[in-house]
């Protein structure tokens, strides 16, 4: 009965993790100079050359809500607005596609590098973790492998060939924010798009961009269910 109890009290922290998961909103960014048309639904947030700065501010998520968040390119050597593989299948289609209207306008149109560049994303939360779906496409002969990191407390690395690619994405999960000096509550994360071997063009690309976040259960929280554990355990005992 004493591990019946104990599984059922770390069942329901491992479930109230869960739920918190589940109602974290989606952002998605579409990278180049053919906007997405769903936008003004604040579906896709859209960074072009047109861009102040470079930089996205106040990222909308799919439900059209603010986030507060941040995103600002460096280092890139344009944009395009035609050039990648459309339709998008597979994977990438089903990680990016809200409704038809997404589907030729994320994939044709990307931010590319002739070396290493980053995009920082600031105003992140820090009782977050956050997964970066990464889709890089040109309508070229390659190998065009193109490198993403995304970097904060801790990092993750992958890579795709986005030479012809309609389908591949590049997932980088359970990044926590860097804490912001100043800032008891926000966080960045830098997310690094290079070129690398074997790559014929000698450039990197980035299509479109996915963010999740998944909200971590705060220490007081688990001390508080913890407690309630044990509470329960000793009135087992007393019986």
């Amino acid at each position: 009965m004493k591990s019946f109890l104990i599984k059922s009290v770390l069942s329901v922290a491992v479930m109230t993790g869960f739920a918190a998961s589940a109602k974290a909103a989606v952002i998605l960014v579409d990278y180049g100079d053919t906007f997405t048309t769903d936008f003004t639904s604040g579906t896709w947030n859209n960074q072009g050359s047109a861009t102040n700065n470079n930089t996205l501010t106040n990222l909308l998520d799919t439900a059209g809500t603010a986030t507060g968040i941040q995103a600002a390119a460096v280092g890139f050597n344009g944009y395009a607005g035609t050039g990648g593989v459309t339709p998008m299948t597979g994977t990438a289609a089903t990680t990016y596609l809200t409704n038809a209207n997404t589907a030729v306008s994320a994939s044709t149109d990307y931010i590319f590098t002739g070396g290493t560049s980053t995009i920082t994303l600031t105003g992140l939360n820090l009782q977050s973790t956050y997964t970066f779906g990464l889709f890089g496409d040109r309508n070229g002969a390659g190998p065009r492998t193109t490198s993403y990191t995304a970097t904060g407390v801790n990092t993750a690395t992958g890579s795709q060939d986005s030479s012809f690619n309609t389908a591949n994405v590049v997932t980088l999960a359970s990044i926590a924010p860097t804490p912001t000096i100043g800032s008891p509550t926000t966080g960045t994360i830098v997310l690094t798009v290079a070129v690398v071997a074997p790559n014929t063009a000698t450039f990197a690309y980035l299509n479109a961009l996915r963010i999740d976040s998944a909200a971590t259960p705060e220490p007081a929280s688990l001390t508080v269910l913890a407690g309630g554990g044990m509470m329960l355990l000793r009135r087992r005992r007393a019986r």
